[in-house]
């Protein structure tokens, strides 16, 4: 299945070490001004809201099960791609990459490979219906970015292959 897209923003190269985020914007989403707001927001706001919750976990007794990523020092970058689509869309992929055939609020799937001894780490891509987002902020009682803060953050974790475990102690004071 060809993804069809808009144009997704070109990243800002950053200092080593540090997070790139490309964030696209399925072209069948209405030009909502509050995705497109969300989407900006996102191209800081992942990047805070991972360390918070790297720095929470540090010290803690969860690790990353692929241990060659366990020291993210050794990276120059660390890339991740975000698509923000409708619940239509986030369904067909459900149903083509996990023969699931209704729609979810995120899917993750990883680009790392195990082993491979490059100074950019892929780690892989996210893509969040933001109407399965919007339902799910109204029945959780929080704002929508805030919902998908969460969503990004816990496929961050899962691309990280952190244990479910670690998702709690990561949101603590988030």
């Amino acid at each position: 299945m060809l993804l069809r897209r808009r144009k997704a923003r070109r990243p800002t190269r950053k200092a080593p070490g540090e997070l790139i985020v490309q964030i696209g914007i399925e072209e069948d989403l209405p030009d909502d001004p509050e995705i497109l707001s969300i989407a900006e927001t996102l191209q800081t706001d992942v990047g805070k809201a991972v360390k918070v919750a790297f720095d929470k976990l540090e010290g803690s007794e969860y690790r990353t099960r692929d241990t060659s990523i366990s020291n993210l020092n050794k990276y120059n970058t660390i890339e991740l791609s975000l698509l923000l689509c409708n619940d239509n869309f986030i369904r067909k992929l459900n149903k083509e990459w996990r023969d699931v055939d209704h729609a979810t609020d995120v899917l993750s799937m990883s680009q790392h490979i195990p082993g491979l001894d490059i100074p950019i780490l892929q780690l892989g891509d996210i893509v969040i219906s933001v109407e399965t987002a919007q339902r799910q902020a109204e029945e959780r009682g929080h704002t929508f970015l805030d919902e998908i803060r969460i969503l990004v953050v816990v496929c961050f974790l899962s691309l990280f292959f952190f244990e479910e475990g670690a998702w709690i102690v990561a949101f603590i004071g988030l």
